[in-house]
């Protein structure tokens, strides 16, 4: 049938480049939603040559569809849907950042000369909770620093004051009899000098060491411990039991001027012999210096380790220190992520450092093995 006999249902005849077109139609004030839809040449039987099928689709157009009321409607259910996700966005972050600017005001009230006070912290262990406890931890290690530095401070004017008094009475005399013979003012002089001296390259290690830079290189305590037993034989014999392996990571020259400190002052404070002895328990390397002396009473054991602390059989032995050696030990060990400790012992003092041992890949080559221990005697 040719189209112009076809019966007027639409005028809409979709070309072959686009098979599927709508279209609102309308007449006698009735309006028809139709969809027409041109079968794909492939499919379709051929009447005649060049024409192929039209399917129609209609329906009567809803009446809300024939006012702007229906795009009125949704204009204004998006904009209220939008003002109640952004109220209830603001009030949700609201709520839960109200906690931080608490932590924030409380924070900008805490001041340098009183660092006692700590942050309210919220329940729970949420995010907010943790950040909350980790700034009252930050702000207990700020606080546990600035009492040791005005600490220090303190001991450190109140050490420096003795050997600058003695220096300047030697002076004095000195200048008070400039005609007689000024050799011995002077010697007394150069020996408070140098006792200064050696107060200050002291507390500027102890600095140093506090400050935690330090270079990081695989380091074989048994090795080391060997080499400082030999090195410090000057005194008792120090019996060496070096059979684990015990490679960390640190500072070589920090760690040695701790296994040097430690095994003087216990050839200082024992009768017979010193025991050094170098394993590994738990994933850390242990190093322990033990004297058969008089020993540390258990109220002095972490006393020892303040700076300028020295007890009286500290003194009696050894009158010219400056008790700040185990001082800057401990300051090492805890640089290298360890602990140093008096422990108990059966007699003497009983010293243990502990320092984490190194990963498999970044330990030390091996060395040619060392018999387990060894006897390094006194220089006669």
């Amino acid at each position: 049938m040719p189209p112009a006999a076809r019966l007027a249902i639409s005028t809409l005849w979709p070309p072959f480049d686009d098979q599927i077109q709508n279209r609102v139609q309308c007449a006698d004030g009735h309006c028809l939603m139709l969809t027409a839809s041109r079968v794909s040449p492939q499919r379709t039987i051929v009447l005649w040559e060049g024409d192929t099928h039209v399917v129609y689709a209609a329906m009567p157009r809803p009446a809300v569809l024939a006012t702007p009321r229906l795009h009125a409607m949704t204009a204004a259910i998006v904009l209220v849907a939008v003002a109640l996700t952004g109220w209830g966005t603001w009030w949700v972050v609201g709520r839960t950042l109200r906690p931080v600017e608490s932590m924030r005001k409380q924070i900008a009230e805490i001041t340098i000369g009183d660092l006692s006070r700590r942050l309210t912290q919220p329940p729970g262990d949420d995010e907010i909770a943790r950040l909350a406890r980790t700034a009252n931890q930050g702000i207990s290690k700020l606080e546990n620093a600035t009492k040791r530095q005005r600490r220090f401070g303190s001991m450190v004017s109140h050490e420096l004051r003795r050997p600058l008094t003695g220096l300047r009475a030697h002076l004095e005399e000195v200048l008070l009899a400039p005609d007689a013979d000024c050799r011995e003012g002077i010697q007394g002089a150069l020996v408070t000098a140098e006792r200064l001296q050696a107060i200050i390259d002291e507390m500027l290690e102890l600095a140093h060491v506090s400050s935690g830079q330090r270079a990081v290189e695989p380091v074989d305590l048994n090795a080391l411990a060997r080499a400082e037993a030999e090195r410090v034989s000057g005194g008792p014999p120090i019996v060496v039991h070096a059979a684990d392996e015990a490679a960390v990571l640190g500072n070589q020259v920090q760690l040695t001027g701790v296994l040097t400190n430690l095994l003087v002052n216990a050839q200082r404070h024992t009768r017979t012999s010193v025991h050094l002895t170098v394993g590994r328990s738990e994933g850390q390397a242990t190093v322990t210096v033990l004297d058969d002396g008089k020993g540390i009473p258990p109220g002095d054991r972490e006393r020892v380790f303040q700076p300028f602390v020295r007890l009286r059989e500290g003194r009696r032995r050894d009158p010219h220190g400056s008790g700040l050696g185990l001082a800057i030990c401990r300051a090492v060990a805890e640089s290298h992520n360890g602990t140093l400790q008096v422990e108990d012992s059966a007699r003497g003092a009983c010293f243990v450092l502990r320092i984490p041992l190194a990963p498999t890949g970044s330990r030390p080559e091996e060395s040619a093995p060392a018999p387990p221990s060894s006897v390094y005697e006194a220089d006669a």
